[in-house]
């Protein structure tokens, strides 16, 4: 039983995670302002929006689809997205 509770957890964990990165792009949601011009820019859908009453945010929708093109990178004013090299 504690075994199945330790796998769920782990789950939600990289579920998270999964939801804040690529292999090219990391987001950090506290800081994003929910202006959804990164969503706009990437031309292959890998951004989405979590948009539920008061919790607004960009997330990574599909991470394979990002190529590392950096477009929204250049369009995040707030600074939410980075590069994961650095």
């Amino acid at each position: 039983m504690a075994e199945q509770s330790t796998a769920r957890s782990q789950s939600r964990r990289e579920r998270r995670r999964s939801r804040t990165s690529t292999p090219f792009i990391v987001l950090d949601r506290s800081r994003c302002e929910a202006c959804w011009s990164c969503v706009d820019a990437c031309p292959r859908g890998a951004l989405g929006k979590m948009q539920v009453i008061w919790h607004k945010h960009a997330v990574v929708a599909d991470a394979e689809r990002c190529t590392g093109c950096r477009r929204c990178l250049d369009v995040c004013a707030p600074g939410a997205l980075s590069s994961a090299d650095g």
